[in-house]
């Protein structure tokens, strides 16, 4: 897919399909924003590790981005590892594992018919506004560690019926502050 290293960049309406790994991966630069890309049908070898996109350092900012139907039972539609993450009007749809695992921030976002959890939060507080989790197969908003995970919840939709997150709303793990 592009994997990028750059430091301060924009990456704007990029679109990668059919990698073994990730399809977009943000390797060692900082302070990148990413506008309106989509990353479909990636991770095919189906690798822990991978997904749509995958950000491992510095501060990445997503706007109107999609990941979706990556379907390996691992695929996660964003995976960030040591970075701060900020996600403005995004969507995750039926990725074969989490829709975003590890932001720091989700703004007017969309996870939904995810395999697993909508959003998995590893950090010790998040914030998440105006974002719709629905119909994924675990929770709406899940903590990865067994430490309690301060998450604020303004304004987020959970569904209902046939649209409801299987394993509920919000884990047990996930403080919420404010919702």
């Amino acid at each position: 897919g592009l994997v990028t290293s750059a430091t301060d960049c924009i990456i704007r309406r990029c679109v990668v399909t059919g990698m073994r790994g990730s399809g977009f991966r943000m390797h060692t630069g900082s302070g990148s924003h990413w506008v309106e890309c989509e990353a479909y049908n990636n991770n095919l070898g189906n690798n822990v590790t991978s997904g749509g996109f995958h950000g491992t350092s510095g501060t990445q900012v997503f706007t109107r981005c999609i990941s979706h139907d990556n379907a390996g039972s691992n695929s996660r539609g964003f995976y960030m590892v040591g970075a701060e993450v900020i996600l403005q009007f995004c969507i995750a749809d039926t990725n074969g594992s989490i829709g975003f695992d590890n932001p720091d921030h989700l703004y007017g976002c969309e996870a939904y018919n995810n395999g697993g959890d909508g959003v998995v939060f590893g950090a010790d507080q998040c914030y998440i506004e105006n974002s719709n989790l629905l119909k994924n197969t675990g929770y709406g908003i899940a903590a990865s560690s067994t430490q309690t995970v301060h998450v604020w919840i303004i304004g987020c939709g959970f569904g209902a019926g046939t649209q409801v997150n299987s394993s509920g709303a919000v884990s047990n793990t996930a403080k919420c502050v404010e919702v």
